[in-house]
């Protein structure tokens, strides 16, 4: 019950004290009632696409999570879920573009201090806090209705920094039939930042970390790759996608893999003519049985062709 009393006090105005204690809504909600409802704010088709073209217009929310917004819009559009997706994907909206806005307008201030930022920090968590919980307590039901829980479940974790929670809801949302790129993106570049978090420690000089679990790592590298090649589609992210794939190869040590993954971002960047080399049978994404097989040859010398499939020639 609480994560909803912290949801009222962000959308209500009310001091946290305040939401903590009587739990009010905004209009008069009931108290104690557990429940989200469009009392709160516009879960309508049109109150949802309206904040996205207000999130479009802030500078400080990235191209990606624009497009990613897009796609969680589109699908409950399309699909038509539960009622309860619906108030959850529009409670993560509502949070984003109040953040958002909040942070447009300090910056628009002639003096700005770190207390105002930290401020603004805190109930952003704590509305992401409120949502990722609701949207955890819906049933899970292995349709892609379902599947747009999941994605609202990882958007709201990545916000606050749980990548392992990020990957697990994306998984979830792929194992049940949701294989959009942006959705294949989003996993693998997830799955990489888990392996920088889990097998990696920093030195304490800039940037610079070390390998505490090499085999670890190139495994979780070898399955950020391997959903990002489910992503490939001969669209136009397709460039991204490989240069993704090339980098994560390099940090796996699979320089020469990489090296044709950059040289294919490069091609699929150059137009639609780049775009038409993307052959499916040649781009199978990387199985388990081949992450497994890696396993082992991780624990001694290899050669990165034998991971990948590849013969001496290059097509």
């Amino acid at each position: 019950m609480a994560c909803l009393r912290f949801l009222w006090w962000f959308f209500g105005g009310c001091t946290r004290e305040e939401g903590i204690s009587l739990g009010l809504a905004k209009k008069g909600h009931r108290r104690g009632s557990g429940r989200l409802t469009h009392e709160m704010f516009d879960g309508s088709d049109q109150g949802i696409r309206s904040r996205l073209e207000e999130l479009e217009d802030l500078d400080t929310v990235t191209d990606f999570c624009r497009s990613f917004y897009g796609l969680m819009a589109d699908l409950l559009i399309s699909l038509e879920p539960e009622e309860t997706v619906r108030l959850a994907l529009a409670g993560l909206l509502e949070v984003e573009l109040r953040y958002h806005q909040q942070l447009r307008q300090l910056a628009e201030r002639d003096a700005l201090s770190i207390d105002d930022l930290q401020a603004a920090g805190e109930r952003h968590r704590i509305g992401l806090e409120s949502v990722r919980e609701f949207a955890g307590r819906l049933e899970e039901p292995e349709v892609l209705g379902g599947a747009l829980r999941s994605l609202v479940i990882a958007e709201c974790s990545y916000h606050l920094g749980r990548t392992d929670e990020v990957v697990e809801a994306l998984e979830q949302a792929t194992e049940i039939g949701l294989e959009h790129p942006l959705v294949q993106f989003a996993l693998g570049y997830n799955r990489y930042a888990l392996a920088l978090e889990t097998c990696t420690h920093p030195t304490g000089r800039d940037d610079e970390v070390v390998l505490h679990d090499p085999a670890g790592f190139q495994l979780l590298c070898l399955r950020a790759v391997a959903a990002l090649e489910e992503g490939l589609s001969g669209g136009e992210l397709d460039a991204q996608l490989y240069w993704w794939m090339g980098a994560v190869l390099t940090a796996a040590g699979l320089t020469e893999a990489a090296r044709d993954a950059y040289d294919r971002s490069a091609s699929a960047g150059e137009g639609p003519e780049g775009l038409d080399l993307f052959d499916e049978a040649q781009h199978t994404a990387i199985t388990e049985d081949e992450i497994r097989m890696a396993g082992e040859l991780f624990k001694g010398s290899f050669d990165p062709s034998d991971v990948l499939g590849l013969d001496g020639e290059r097509s």
